[in-house]
């Protein structure tokens, strides 16, 4: 029998797809009720079959489809509706916004994203950083001030005679409680501690919700209105002198080189934008009065391949890339999915065993290889490789999320896992014979995925993990939850 929480997490996992309907309706979210429909005729092996597709705990079921009466359905704790609609058929719901247990139903189902290769970084009303590469706020008023404390304070000017006003948001789960603000002579405040990031929110005055005055960064919220949107800092640039320019902006690889994306603030030294940026290797331009311009304080600048220079800068953690050996090289340097596989750009410093360059990389999956004297090689000291032949390169995953294990055929030649988050390719992807299992770390962002292992060219699913679905080739899929980490106010 399932534990309670692998039960809610299964559950999670139903609603956020909104896709488990596959031939027949079983599961369906309607006016906010998660509802299956059950039948009473269904065989042991049917049974069987949707207590692990659809993770509804198969003693909770039995006793389900073995209740003769419509009523209420108690089970762990945990209040359902038993409904006999017509036949042997039954239909029991509960509201999403009753669940219990470690999960925040508001914040990580209702509002998560439905398909994590959308592009998209969240549904209505949540925010998934995996997705957000950079932002800047669009304040016309001084009603969000961060301090360098870490601290932020939101204010909303006036309603003097509210009794009540509250803040909430993706930062506390859209709670409609536990965070009113404090009346002074101009409005109301509220300071909150915040990491780094994106963050909605709306304001509660009197038991109405409204969206934040002063704040012209918003999006839909799903129901019609809009969120405010704000970003946390992390980051400033700064272009001293320059004082005679007319307009100055910032442009870079976070923002795929848009000429006037970003525009700077002139001060008393020169220009200014505060921003938000993902953890990672940044390389970027100031374009001043239609001129593009390395940063005149930034020393590090790396060719671009066409004859130019970027200035680089870097936010998170360092990885390390080292070559050992090749000691008789004039000249290696690194590649990869990082920086668009330039050849030109990271030129690596020799030492004493071989070749290293430090560069930070945000979490997720990157190729690379090594050019030494020109030639192109993978990495021989890293086992994971992705492609064959002369399409072959050397695979790292930065902050792995996830390990697929296989712990059968050890005397197999190649096993792959491969699903949709490599578009189902069969070259990508390849696992490596580790003790007494067949392993692949990867770097996956929140979201449901299909997969299968690939062992000696015969396909098959998963045969350690119980959830999975049907396909159009009768041979099923292993699927694969990754769920949000969201974030601490």
């Amino acid at each position: 029998m399932k534990t309670r929480q692998a039960y809610i997490a299964f559950l999670i996992a139903m609603v956020i797809s909104l896709t488990v309907v596959a031939q027949e309706e079983i599961c369906v979210l309607e006016d906010g009720d998660l509802v299956f429909y059950l039948d009473q005729g269904w065989d042991a092996e049917k049974r069987k079959e949707v207590s692990v597709q659809f993770g509804l705990d198969s003693l909770m079921l039995e006793q389900i489809l073995s209740t003769p009466a419509s009523g209420n359905f108690e089970y762990e704790g945990e209040s359902w509706s038993i409904l006999h609609i017509e036949g042997d058929k039954i239909k029991l719901s509960k509201n999403i916004g009753e669940m219990k247990g470690q999960m925040n139903w508001k914040k990580d189902v209702i509002f998560s994203p439905n398909d994590p290769a959308s592009g998209l970084d969240g549904g209505p009303g949540y925010v998934d950083m995996a997705y957000v590469t950079y932002g800047v706020n669009r304040l016309t008023k001084s009603v969000i001030i961060q301090y360098p404390s870490g601290k932020t304070k939101f204010i909303l000017p006036e309603h003097n005679d509210a009794e009540e006003v509250l803040i909430s948001g993706s930062f506390n789960g859209w709670s409609t409680s536990g965070l009113p603000l404090k009346k002074t002579s101009d409005g109301w405040e509220i300071e909150l501690n915040l990491i780094p990031g994106k963050y909605l929110y709306k304001f509660i005055v009197d038991g109405h919700w409204i969206g934040a005055p002063g704040n012209a960064l918003s999006e839909d919220d799903g129901w019609g209105g809009k969120n405010s949107v704000f970003y946390k800092y992390n980051y400033k640039f700064e272009l001293e002198n320059f004082e005679n320019s007319k307009k100055v902006y910032l442009s870079g690889s976070f923002n795929d080189w848009r000429k006037k994306g970003l525009k700077m603030s002139r001060t008393s030294k020169g220009w200014i934008l505060p921003m938000y940026l993902k953890e990672g290797t940044h390389a970027y331009k100031f374009v001043v009065d239609g001129e593009w311009v390395t940063d005149p304080d930034n020393p590090v600048v790396r060719p671009d391949g066409a004859g130019n220079f970027n200035s680089f800068m870097a936010i998170g953690d360092t990885t390390m890339f080292r070559l050992h050996g090749f000691t008789y090289a004039n000249q290696v340097r690194l590649a990869g999915t990082f920086n668009d596989w330039n050849p030109a750009e990271l030129v690596m410093t020799k030492t004493e065993g071989g070749w290293e360059l430090p560069y930070v990389l945000s979490p997720g999956n990157y190729e690379y290889k090594f050019i030494v004297d020109g030639e192109w090689i993978t990495d021989p000291h890293n086992p994971y490789s992705i492609g064959h032949d002369e399409f072959m390169n050397s695979y790292l995953a930065v902050e792995p999320n996830w390990t697929f294990s296989l712990e059968q055929f050890p005397e197999a030649k190649e096993v792959l896992v491969t699903g949709t988050f490599t578009g189902w390719s069969e070259e990508n992807n390849r696992m490596i014979r580790q003790t007494e299992a067949w392993t692949f770390p990867i770097h996956l962002k929140p979201g449901k995925y299909l997969y299968k292992y690939k062992v000696d060219g015969e396909w098959m699913i998963d045969p350690s993990n119980p959830a999975y679905e049907e396909n159009e080739f009768g041979s099923g899929n292993s699927v694969l939850w990754i769920e949000s980490e969201g974030f601490t106010p």
